[in-house]
């Protein structure tokens, strides 16, 4: 059996992978639900899956899935990759967010605009799929 270190690492790695399918479907989703929004057609699916990476912060989230993420203690990294996720969940119909400003005043100016792309997020996952979507997990600290 495994021990709680290695435990903690695959169910971090195995939810990560579960966020990042969960967008990319949802995605998918009102990309064929919405065929004549301009908005959710702007990127092939290719280049919106690749969009999805970014956000976890490579081209690829298996090399990078340690690396960090939308909840990365670093307040910089989380604002590179919030404005990647804003990208994919701001072209979603009835989607309204305002436009992400170049800087934020305060940490707390930061804070808030990120609870409202989260909430965009999950509303709209549930108005889709009737569920709670999914959400990412801190990486472990304990990791091998």
């Amino acid at each position: 059996w495994l021990n709680r270190q290695w435990r903690d690492l695959v169910y971090y790695r195995a939810t990560t992978m579960y966020f990042l399918v969960a967008v990319f479907w949802i995605d998918l989703l009102i990309r064929a639900l919405y065929p004549w929004c301009p908005e959710a057609h702007h990127e092939s699916p290719a280049e919106r899956l690749a969009l999805i990476f970014a956000f976890w912060g490579g081209s690829t989230p298996l090399a990078e899935l340690d690396r960090g993420s939308l909840l990365d203690s670093d307040e910089m990294v989380r604002r590179r990759r919030l404005a990647t996720f804003y990208q994919i969940v701001r072209r979603w119909p009835r989607v309204n967010l305002p436009d992400m400003p170049e800087t934020f005043a305060s940490t707390a100016e930061f804070e808030t605009f990120e609870r409202k792309v989260w909430l965009a997020y999950v509303q709209t996952y549930i108005d889709y799929l009737r569920r709670y979507p999914p959400f990412p997990m801190a990486p472990p600290s304990n990791a091998p």
